[in-house]
């Protein structure tokens, strides 16, 4: 016998084995009052309860059995500011509990919520009360099938809807009709062992909720608590806690109720809100441009217009500014400052680096300034964007083994690039939100877009489409009708446009290709069911004249990324990428028959030798089996 001596008192270690407090049944009741004392730092700290109505708590009372209620452990009133209307949370606090059919702590507590729930006295659904088992951690295949199942209640609209789901597969799992039907023998058990209706299961379990805590070590409920308390008390923060559990532990014993007016003084000081000096008004220098959220209101509105209008622009560019001068109607020097006014704001719309002037979130700018554009405006923007888009790229007039080295030789654009992009994106918000321009005349930003890209594109060479090339896309988005025709007047004049265009591409590190815009422009207006037929047609056309190269970007590679099957780059029904393909058959059979292959299977690729023009039994499938 192995024992030892302590202050003259002989003790036997053997038979004294020391436990500690979950083993020997005590960890319950320190596991209730920690959960109380949550839901007291709550009602102090003006939370709100889980699962309830977003209600500050006005009351918390404990161990009402003596007040009619089976599920005591925890009943929490909340209120709707500033109206009568009230909730209460239901709450029986078990420290471990097993979701099986014969766990008999989940059987008291099923039997006690039947009977609260079924009490029109202790329980409202209209008033939004609810019913919750509170438990530390739980095993895995129980929290996630009980929560899951508890959950899918709530979304069904009634009994025969929750049953439905629980039959069926892809709603609910193994597991969860497993726990449906534990709740169900649960409550066979607590009706007097008659078995409820859908609607009765239905209606219990949408007010039932299971919340999970694991104050039962230090985790991570308890440094929440924790965390909320050093919102107030920095240094006290373990004190604080100890002091409240102290004080729930005695209301609990006396089976007494929890309001702010209850708890003791020196916990409510803790909880006070801290009060805010502020310093005084003579003492307080404003050095910073107050915050301005909506532009249309500042006094240089009219200015920030023109910025709007721009979207990019460098002030090194003597060019560039000859045409803020014309947009502003005054001479670029007095018009910049009213702008250098505006960066000075904390939340200002423009950004300057390096001689370099950007809107920053255009559209935003252009939504609030919008009732500031009127006609005159856009007819400005009407001028100034036509004489910046048909400036012709001088790099043009080298050899083609030079123009890598263009700038070189000054061979450069006078208007910066940021400028003719920031025009050609003002044309395609001027015929996109159009609708916003209130004051102007009925399809005038429209027929501002159309009529810019006509006189661009009239009479234009291969040099201008070349020049433009980065910003096809944008210019197609802004008049996109206009500029399919402007394409297919080119095909029909037999201008040879495209085909000088396709001569430019180069090798090497110095080649250069002048069709991707172009290419770009219509892979966009494809996600389009309006024009899909169009640009199918249209790439079909370039297809057919492409001297092919070493670029990847080629007309049947856009084709074919247009009406790959699994991946379609379109918008488009099945039926119209059908009718597309038909369209481009009845035009140019050859270039749809090598489209098809593209769209083939590798295994079932035919080689592109063996052309024909039955091609049905070659149609690949979609994702779905059915034929494009």
């Amino acid at each position: 016998m192995v024992t030892k001596i302590i202050t003259g008192i002989e003790i036997n270690l053997e038979e004294k084995q020391i436990s500690n407090p979950y083993s020997t049944g005590q960890g319950g009741a320190h596991f209730e009052n920690r959960v109380q004392s949550a839901f007291t730092i709550l009602l102090l700290t003006g939370g709100v309860a889980p699962c309830m109505p977003q209600w500050p708590i006005v009351e918390i009372k404990l161990q009402g059995k003596y007040q009619g209620y089976n599920v005591d452990d925890l009943i929490v009133h909340c209120q709707k500011p500033n109206s009568e209307r009230k909730s209460k949370l239901l709450g029986q606090i078990k420290h471990k509990v097993k979701f099986t059919i014969g766990d008999q702590i989940l059987s008291e507590v099923i039997t006690a919520a039947w009977n609260d729930f079924t009490n029109p006295k202790i329980f409202s659904e209209a008033s939004q009360d609810i019913i919750a088992l509170i438990c530390g951690p739980l095993s895995a295949i129980d929290t996630d099938s009980v929560r899951t199942l508890l959950e899918q209640a709530r979304y069904s609209k009634n009994g025969d809807d929750l049953i439905t789901r629980i039959e069926l597969g892809k709603f609910t799992s193994n597991e969860q009709r497993e726990k449906f039907n534990v709740f169900k023998h649960h409550l066979t058990n607590a009706n007097n062992n008659i078995e409820l209706n859908n609607e009765q299961i239905w209606r219990f379990l949408k007010s039932f909720y299971l919340l999970i805590y694991d104050l039962d070590i230090k985790g991570v409920a308890l440094s929440l608590l924790h965390t909320l308390i050093e919102q107030y008390s920095r240094n006290n923060v373990s004190s604080v806690w100890a002091q409240i559990n102290d004080h729930v532990q005695w209301v609990n014993e006396n089976a007494g109720s929890i309001t702010l007016d209850t708890i003791p003084e020196e916990i409510r000081k803790v909880f006070q809100k801290i009060r805010v000096e502020a310093i005084p008004e003579e003492f307080v220098k404003d050095t910073t441009k107050s915050e301005i959220t909506d532009w249309n209101d500042y006094e240089n509105a009219s200015d920030l217009v023109v910025a709007c209008l721009i979207g990019s622009w460098n002030e090194n560019s003597p060019a560039d500014k000859s045409i803020l001068s014309q947009l502003a109607g005054l001479k670029y020097e007095k018009w910049i400052p009213k702008l250098r006014d505006v960066l000075q704001y904390p939340e200002s719309p423009l950004e300057l680096k390096n001689g370099i002037w950007f809107v920053k979130d255009r559209i935003k700018l252009w939504q609030s300034l919008s009732a500031r554009i009127f006609d005159d405006h856009l007819d400005i923007l009407n001028k100034c964007a036509t004489m910046v888009l048909t400036e012709r790229n001088p790099k043009f007039e080298l050899p083609k083994r030079d123009q890598f080295a263009a700038q070189m030789y000054g061979k450069v654009l006078n208007y910066s690039n940021h400028i003719r992009k920031g025009l050609s994106e003002a044309l395609a918000l001027t015929s996109s939100y159009s609708d916003l321009l209130k004051n102007c005349s009925t399809n005038k930003p429209e027929m501002t877009a159309i009529l810019v890209l006509r006189e661009i594109f009239d009479q234009a060479d291969w040099v201008l489409w070349a020049s433009l090339n980065d910003l096809l896309p944008t210019l197609a988005e802004a008049a996109p009708d206009e500029f399919l025709k402007i394409v297919e007047d080119n095909f029909k004049n037999g201008t040879g446009v495209f085909d000088s265009l396709f001569a430019q591409e180069g090798n090497g590190v110095t080649g250069w290709n002048y069709m991707t815009g172009l290419l770009w422009a219509l892979e966009a207006l494809a996600w389009s069911e309006t024009f899909l037929v169009r640009v199918t047609v249209l790439l079909g056309e370039l297809a057919n004249i492409d001297p092919g190269g070493n670029w990847m970007n080629r007309p049947s590679n856009s084709l074919t990324n247009i009406f790959l099957p699994w991946l379609p780059q379109t918008a488009a029904t099945i039926d119209k990428r059908k009718v597309a393909i038909k369209t481009l058959d009845k035009e140019l059979p050859e270039i749809s028959w090598k489209l098809l292959l593209s769209l083939l299977p590798r295994k079932h690729q035919i080689s592109s030798g063996s052309y024909k023009p039955k091609f049905r039994n070659y149609i690949p499938k979609d994702l779905n089996g059915k034929g494009i």
